[in-house]
């Protein structure tokens, strides 16, 4: 009998120290933490903003108290209203169908506008061109142009990985995390790597979700292409315990004690 009893205590002690060991510590689950001992990520320099390339869409927005004049300037997309696209969209997905396709040469070619010139500008320097050139033709005239190809992608440990297209002027890692489901509890939310191309290189940043001070970092908002990639925790998930049928184990566990006690 004292055999036996014995053996029960070390298995639930084993188990139990199995069943600490797979869980992932509190801290490590929240978000934007205020860690003072830790001193703030400090760059050496600012990532360039992003520059519009060949290829990319532009949306044109002109608000004139005019409208028969407005329309003559955008496209008509009233047919869009209510559609939707069936995709992982952050925003509006009717401006990707009322948009302008940058040319070969970084041109947009505009109703009644003609050409603009709009490669290698920033989204507010190409606002700033267009705008002068609304001027010639309406007065008091207010030019909004966005940019509406912005695909972001997620992988890793969160609910739902995959491509996501934004139709708002910026996105950071939080919405783009909280639109893919947020993280499992075994994602690292400590080193969440970001892929980016800059001037044709890739660049690898690595970002402490759980510190406040990742509001300023110049890589807390993302650009169009980024890649998002969840690392798992390396204790939780490398031990394989994530994936370990906890509720068969113990049930087995049970009805095993059970029927050596009704043999005895």
């Amino acid at each position: 009998m004292f055999r036996f009893t014995s053996i029960v205590k070390f298995l639930i002690v084993l188990f139990s120290a199995l069943l600490i060991a797979s869980c992932t510590p509190q801290h490590k689950l929240v978000y934007l933490q205020d860690k003072d001992d830790r001193p703030a990520t400090r760059f050496d320099s600012l990532p360039s903003p992003y520059l519009i390339k060949t290829g990319d869409l532009v949306h044109l927005d002109i608000q004139d108290f005019n409208l028969e004049s407005k329309e003559i300037f955008t496209r008509e997309r009233d047919h869009m209203r209510g559609g939707g696209t069936g995709q992982n969209n952050i925003g509006d997905p009717q401006l990707y169908v009322s948009s302008f396709s940058v040319d070969d040469t970084g041109y947009i070619h505009l109703p009644v506008l003609g050409s603009i010139q709009v490669g290698g500008m920033t989204v507010e320097e190409a606002n700033r061109v267009t705008q002068l050139r609304v001027n010639r033709f309406l007065k008091d005239a207010t030019v909004k142009l966005r940019l509406v190809n912005f695909r972001v992608s997620v992988l890793g440990e969160v609910s739902r990985p995959g491509n996501y297209y934004v139709f708002q002027p910026q996105v950071n890692v939080l919405e783009l995390v909280a639109a893919a489901g947020d993280m499992t509890p075994y994602g690292n939310r400590e080193e969440v790597m970001l892929v980016r191309s800059v001037n044709g290189m890739e660049m690898t940043i690595f970002l402490d979700l759980t510190n406040r001070n990742v509001l300023h970092s110049p890589y807390f908002y993302l650009h169009p292409g980024d890649v998002v990639y969840i690392q798992p925790n390396r204790v939780a998930k490398t031990t394989g315990f994530a994936t370990i049928p906890w509720g068969i184990i113990f049930s087995a566990i049970s009805s095993t004690i059970l029927v050596i006690n009704f043999v005895r």
